[in-house]
Protein backbone atom coordinates (compact mmCIF):
# COMPACT_ATOMS: atom_id res chain seq x y z
CA UNK A 1 0.00 0.00 0.00
CA UNK A 2 1.25 3.47 -0.60
CA UNK A 3 2.05 5.72 1.91
CA UNK A 4 0.11 9.24 2.62
CA UNK A 5 2.39 11.77 3.17
CA UNK A 6 2.33 15.41 3.74
CA UNK A 7 4.47 17.88 3.20
CA UNK A 8 5.23 20.89 6.19
CA UNK A 9 4.63 24.52 4.37
CA UNK A 10 4.44 26.68 7.27
CA UNK A 11 2.70 30.04 6.81
CA UNK A 12 5.01 32.37 8.83
CA UNK A 13 5.65 36.05 9.33
CA UNK A 14 8.55 36.50 7.17
CA UNK A 15 10.10 39.93 5.99
CA UNK A 16 13.32 39.83 3.42
CA UNK A 17 15.93 41.76 5.01
CA UNK A 18 17.10 45.02 4.06
CA UNK A 19 20.04 45.33 2.18
CA UNK A 20 22.92 46.69 3.09
CA UNK A 21 22.41 51.24 3.55
CA UNK A 22 18.50 50.84 2.19
CA UNK A 23 15.95 52.36 4.29
CA UNK A 24 12.18 50.07 4.74
CA UNK A 25 10.09 52.98 3.44
CA UNK A 26 6.29 52.13 4.42
CA UNK A 27 4.65 51.08 1.03
CA UNK A 28 2.21 54.01 0.19
CA UNK A 29 -0.66 51.83 0.00
CA UNK A 30 -0.36 51.23 3.89
CA UNK A 31 -3.80 51.68 6.04
CA UNK A 32 -3.61 54.95 7.91
CA UNK A 33 -4.68 53.30 10.51
CA UNK A 34 -3.20 49.86 11.21
CA UNK A 35 -5.39 48.59 14.20
CA UNK A 36 -8.83 49.20 12.32
CA UNK A 37 -7.64 47.17 9.28
CA UNK A 38 -7.02 44.51 11.38
CA UNK A 39 -10.17 44.97 12.98
CA UNK A 40 -11.45 45.37 9.83
CA UNK A 41 -9.83 41.54 8.65
CA UNK A 42 -10.64 39.81 11.77
CA UNK A 43 -13.94 41.38 13.11
CA UNK A 44 -14.54 40.23 16.85
CA UNK A 45 -17.94 38.70 16.18
CA UNK A 46 -17.07 36.44 13.54
CA UNK A 47 -16.93 36.66 10.20
CA UNK A 48 -19.39 37.43 7.46
CA UNK A 49 -20.29 34.27 5.35
CA UNK A 50 -22.66 36.13 2.94
CA UNK A 51 -26.29 37.39 3.24
CA UNK A 52 -25.56 39.30 6.69
CA UNK A 53 -24.96 36.83 8.47
CA UNK A 54 -22.06 36.15 10.72
CA UNK A 55 -20.04 33.04 11.33
CA UNK A 56 -18.67 33.13 14.82
CA UNK A 57 -14.83 32.65 15.49
CA UNK A 58 -15.14 28.55 16.81
CA UNK A 59 -12.28 29.46 19.79
CA UNK A 60 -10.30 32.46 21.31
CA UNK A 61 -7.30 30.76 19.31
CA UNK A 62 -9.03 31.11 15.63
CA UNK A 63 -9.62 35.14 16.56
CA UNK A 64 -5.57 35.43 17.45
CA UNK A 65 -4.49 33.46 14.80
CA UNK A 66 -6.31 35.66 11.78
CA UNK A 67 -5.19 38.93 14.19
CA UNK A 68 -1.41 37.24 13.64
CA UNK A 69 -1.84 36.68 10.00
CA UNK A 70 -3.32 40.11 9.53
CA UNK A 71 -0.31 41.30 11.40
CA UNK A 72 1.77 39.45 9.32
CA UNK A 73 0.36 40.72 6.10
CA UNK A 74 1.17 44.10 7.23
CA UNK A 75 4.78 43.24 8.18
CA UNK A 76 5.53 41.97 4.42
CA UNK A 77 4.05 45.29 3.22
CA UNK A 78 6.22 47.39 5.18
CA UNK A 79 3.50 49.42 7.08
CA UNK A 80 3.98 47.30 10.37
CA UNK A 81 7.18 47.17 12.58
CA UNK A 82 8.11 43.97 14.49
CA UNK A 83 6.80 45.20 17.29
CA UNK A 84 3.82 46.52 16.58
CA UNK A 85 2.99 42.97 14.94
CA UNK A 86 3.84 41.75 18.12
CA UNK A 87 1.49 44.09 20.37
CA UNK A 88 -1.39 43.49 17.79
CA UNK A 89 -1.35 39.87 18.91
CA UNK A 90 -0.74 40.37 22.68
CA UNK A 91 -4.05 42.71 22.31
CA UNK A 92 -6.05 40.19 20.55
CA UNK A 93 -4.89 37.66 23.24
CA UNK A 94 -5.83 39.91 25.87
CA UNK A 95 -9.57 40.46 23.76
CA UNK A 96 -12.77 39.05 24.92
CA UNK A 97 -13.18 38.22 20.64
CA UNK A 98 -13.93 34.13 20.38
CA UNK A 99 -15.23 33.85 24.00
CA UNK A 100 -18.58 33.38 24.03
CA UNK A 101 -20.80 35.47 27.24
CA UNK A 102 -17.11 37.41 28.19
CA UNK A 103 -16.71 41.07 28.01
CA UNK A 104 -14.00 43.56 28.85
CA UNK A 105 -14.57 45.37 32.66
CA UNK A 106 -13.38 47.98 33.83
CA UNK A 107 -12.64 47.15 37.51
CA UNK A 108 -13.66 48.66 40.67
CA UNK A 109 -10.94 51.43 42.64
CA UNK A 110 -9.84 52.18 39.17
CA UNK A 111 -8.16 48.60 38.99
CA UNK A 112 -8.13 48.87 35.11
CA UNK A 113 -9.50 46.69 32.27
CA UNK A 114 -9.24 42.85 32.37
CA UNK A 115 -11.45 40.33 30.63
CA UNK A 116 -14.13 38.72 32.48
CA UNK A 117 -15.84 35.73 31.66
CA UNK A 118 -19.61 37.51 31.68
CA UNK A 119 -21.42 40.54 32.09
CA UNK A 120 -22.52 39.21 35.52
CA UNK A 121 -19.00 38.20 36.84
CA UNK A 122 -17.92 41.61 36.08
CA UNK A 123 -20.47 43.09 37.91
CA UNK A 124 -20.41 40.86 41.04
CA UNK A 125 -16.75 41.76 41.69
CA UNK A 126 -17.43 45.42 41.30
CA UNK A 127 -16.63 46.44 37.83
CA UNK A 128 -18.32 48.18 34.99
CA UNK A 129 -19.18 46.26 31.80
CA UNK A 130 -17.55 48.45 28.77
CA UNK A 131 -18.32 47.86 25.19
CA UNK A 132 -14.15 47.61 24.26
CA UNK A 133 -13.10 44.62 22.80
CA UNK A 134 -9.96 44.31 24.18
CA UNK A 135 -7.99 45.66 27.55
CA UNK A 136 -5.47 47.41 25.08
CA UNK A 137 -5.95 51.69 23.83
CA UNK A 138 -7.36 51.78 20.85
CA UNK A 139 -9.15 48.47 20.26
CA UNK A 140 -12.85 49.93 20.21
CA UNK A 141 -16.14 49.10 19.00
CA UNK A 142 -17.09 50.26 15.43
CA UNK A 143 -20.49 50.19 14.30
CA UNK A 144 -22.15 47.12 13.93
CA UNK A 145 -25.63 45.45 14.02
CA UNK A 146 -24.61 43.46 17.01
CA UNK A 147 -26.96 44.65 20.72
CA UNK A 148 -24.21 45.74 23.10
CA UNK A 149 -24.66 45.14 26.85
CA UNK A 150 -25.52 47.69 29.45
CA UNK A 151 -23.41 49.63 31.66
CA UNK A 152 -23.35 48.24 35.08
CA UNK A 153 -23.89 51.14 37.11
CA UNK A 154 -23.28 51.39 40.70
CA UNK A 155 -27.37 51.33 42.03
CA UNK A 156 -29.34 48.24 41.66
CA UNK A 157 -31.51 48.36 38.61
CA UNK A 158 -33.62 46.42 35.96
CA UNK A 159 -32.66 46.31 32.33
CA UNK A 160 -34.79 44.92 30.18
CA UNK A 161 -33.98 44.78 26.45
CA UNK A 162 -35.42 43.16 23.29
CA UNK A 163 -33.41 41.73 20.40
CA UNK A 164 -34.06 40.11 16.80
CA UNK A 165 -33.45 36.35 16.75
CA UNK A 166 -31.41 35.59 13.64
CA UNK A 167 -30.55 32.45 12.62
CA UNK A 168 -26.72 32.02 12.12
CA UNK A 169 -25.40 28.86 10.47
CA UNK A 170 -23.46 26.53 12.50
CA UNK A 171 -20.22 25.43 11.50
CA UNK A 172 -18.76 22.77 13.15
CA UNK A 173 -15.20 21.20 12.57
CA UNK A 174 -12.13 22.14 11.43
CA UNK A 175 -13.20 25.38 9.70
CA UNK A 176 -10.06 27.56 10.61
CA UNK A 177 -7.61 27.15 7.75
CA UNK A 178 -4.72 25.03 8.89
CA UNK A 179 -0.90 26.44 8.08
CA UNK A 180 0.29 23.27 6.28
CA UNK A 181 -0.31 21.93 2.90
CA UNK A 182 -0.99 18.07 2.62
CA UNK A 183 0.05 15.57 -0.25
CA UNK A 184 -3.73 13.69 -0.61
CA UNK A 185 -2.99 10.75 -3.30
CA UNK A 186 -6.11 9.14 -5.16
CA UNK A 187 -7.26 5.76 -4.00
CA UNK A 188 -8.41 6.12 -0.69
CA UNK A 189 -10.92 7.80 1.53
CA UNK A 190 -9.64 9.42 4.13
CA UNK A 191 -10.17 11.76 7.56
CA UNK A 192 -11.05 12.65 11.32
CA UNK A 193 -13.95 12.78 13.94
CA UNK A 194 -15.55 16.03 14.10
CA UNK A 195 -17.77 17.34 17.27
CA UNK A 196 -21.68 18.07 16.58
CA UNK A 197 -22.71 19.28 20.07
CA UNK A 198 -26.75 19.84 19.52
CA UNK A 199 -28.71 18.82 17.14
CA UNK A 200 -28.51 20.53 13.54
CA UNK A 201 -30.02 19.96 10.10
CA UNK A 202 -26.42 19.08 7.70
CA UNK A 203 -26.83 21.59 4.72
CA UNK A 204 -23.22 21.35 3.58
CA UNK A 205 -20.01 19.12 3.92
CA UNK A 206 -17.04 21.06 3.61
CA UNK A 207 -12.96 20.97 2.95
CA UNK A 208 -10.45 23.89 2.71
CA UNK A 209 -8.05 23.13 -0.32
CA UNK A 210 -4.61 24.61 -0.90
CA UNK A 211 -5.11 23.47 -4.27
CA UNK A 212 -7.24 23.61 -7.32
CA UNK A 213 -8.57 21.69 -9.88
CA UNK A 214 -9.13 17.39 -8.39
CA UNK A 215 -12.31 16.35 -7.82
CA UNK A 216 -13.38 15.73 -4.09
CA UNK A 217 -16.46 14.01 -2.94
CA UNK A 218 -17.04 14.18 1.31
CA UNK A 219 -18.46 11.81 3.41
CA UNK A 220 -20.20 11.96 6.48
CA UNK A 221 -20.06 8.82 8.59
CA UNK A 222 -21.31 8.09 12.11
CA UNK A 223 -18.92 7.20 15.02
CA UNK A 224 -18.60 3.38 16.95
CA UNK A 225 -16.39 2.58 19.09
CA UNK A 226 -13.96 5.46 17.36
CA UNK A 227 -14.12 4.48 14.14
CA UNK A 228 -16.50 5.39 11.56
CA UNK A 229 -19.40 3.03 10.89
CA UNK A 230 -22.52 4.22 8.72
CA UNK A 231 -23.11 6.76 6.20
CA UNK A 232 -24.93 9.54 6.86
CA UNK A 233 -24.37 12.16 4.22
CA UNK A 234 -22.02 12.44 0.53
CA UNK A 235 -21.63 15.00 -1.45
CA UNK A 236 -21.57 14.96 -5.30
CA UNK A 237 -18.12 14.91 -7.36
CA UNK A 238 -17.15 19.09 -7.04
CA UNK A 239 -14.01 20.39 -8.81
CA UNK A 240 -12.50 22.15 -6.13
CA UNK A 241 -11.22 25.51 -5.69
CA UNK A 242 -8.24 27.05 -3.35
CA UNK A 243 -9.98 27.85 0.11
CA UNK A 244 -13.33 26.97 0.96
CA UNK A 245 -15.34 24.64 -0.84
CA UNK A 246 -18.63 24.05 0.97
CA UNK A 247 -20.57 21.70 -1.02
CA UNK A 248 -24.70 21.24 -0.67
CA UNK A 249 -26.22 18.27 0.63
CA UNK A 250 -29.93 17.01 1.33
CA UNK A 251 -31.61 18.15 4.69
CA UNK A 252 -30.29 15.42 7.14
CA UNK A 253 -30.99 16.16 10.76
CA UNK A 254 -28.22 15.24 12.87
CA UNK A 255 -28.01 13.81 16.49
CA UNK A 256 -25.63 15.65 18.75
CA UNK A 257 -22.21 13.34 19.03
CA UNK A 258 -18.91 12.69 16.70
CA UNK A 259 -19.01 11.87 13.25
CA UNK A 260 -16.60 11.29 11.07
CA UNK A 261 -15.99 13.17 7.48
CA UNK A 262 -13.51 11.60 4.95
CA UNK A 263 -12.64 12.68 1.41
CA UNK A 264 -11.73 11.13 -1.73
CA UNK A 265 -9.96 12.56 -4.47
CA UNK A 266 -9.62 12.10 -8.36
CA UNK A 267 -5.71 12.85 -8.47
CA UNK A 268 -3.41 14.18 -6.20
CA UNK A 269 -3.82 17.03 -4.35
CA UNK A 270 -3.76 19.64 -1.15
CA UNK A 271 -5.64 20.30 1.15
CA UNK A 272 -5.17 22.44 4.64
CA UNK A 273 -4.01 20.00 7.79
CA UNK A 274 -2.13 20.16 11.35
CA UNK A 275 -0.55 18.47 13.45
CA UNK A 276 -2.20 17.64 17.00
CA UNK A 277 -0.97 14.85 19.59
CA UNK A 278 -2.80 11.90 19.79
CA UNK A 279 -5.62 13.17 16.82
CA UNK A 280 -7.09 10.20 14.85
CA UNK A 281 -7.51 9.31 11.48
CA UNK A 282 -8.82 6.54 9.76
CA UNK A 283 -8.82 5.54 6.11
CA UNK A 284 -9.66 3.10 3.36
CA UNK A 285 -9.17 2.26 -0.10
CA UNK A 286 -11.48 3.48 -2.44
CA UNK A 287 -11.49 3.94 -6.40
CA UNK A 288 -12.74 7.41 -6.91
CA UNK A 289 -16.28 7.19 -8.88
CA UNK A 290 -17.25 3.82 -6.83
CA UNK A 291 -20.51 3.97 -5.16
CA UNK A 292 -19.53 4.82 -1.02
CA UNK A 293 -19.30 2.21 1.37
CA UNK A 294 -22.88 2.25 3.28
CA UNK A 295 -20.96 0.80 6.21
CA UNK A 296 -17.44 1.80 6.44
CA UNK A 297 -16.34 -1.60 8.50
CA UNK A 298 -12.74 -2.50 8.81
CA UNK A 299 -10.21 0.78 8.86
CA UNK A 300 -6.38 1.50 8.93
CA UNK A 301 -5.76 4.50 11.18
CA UNK A 302 -2.97 6.48 12.43
CA UNK A 303 -2.87 9.61 14.51
CA UNK A 304 -1.12 13.43 14.77
CA UNK A 305 -2.94 14.84 11.73
CA UNK A 306 -5.99 17.05 11.28
CA UNK A 307 -7.69 18.05 8.06
CA UNK A 308 -9.37 21.17 7.27
CA UNK A 309 -12.43 19.31 6.92
CA UNK A 310 -16.42 20.72 8.33
CA UNK A 311 -19.81 20.44 8.31
CA UNK A 312 -22.42 23.47 8.03
CA UNK A 313 -26.09 23.47 9.65
CA UNK A 314 -28.62 24.98 11.02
Amino acid sequence: MRRITSSLVLVGCLVVAATAGAHRRPSADCPADRVAAVLASCPCDGRAVGNGAVQPWPTHEAYVECVARAACALRRGRCASARVRERLVRCAWRSRCGRPGAVVCHGADGAGLRVARSADRCVAKGGTVTTARSVCDGWVPVTTTTLLLPVATSTTTTTTTSSTTTTIPATMGNDVEFPYASSHAPGYLLGGPIHVPRPITLTHLAVIAKAADAQVVLALYTDAGGAPDALVAATAPTTMAVGRNEIDVPGVSLAPGTYWLLGAYDTDTSIGFDTAAGAPVRYVEHVFGDPLPQSLGASWSYEGQRFNYYVRGY
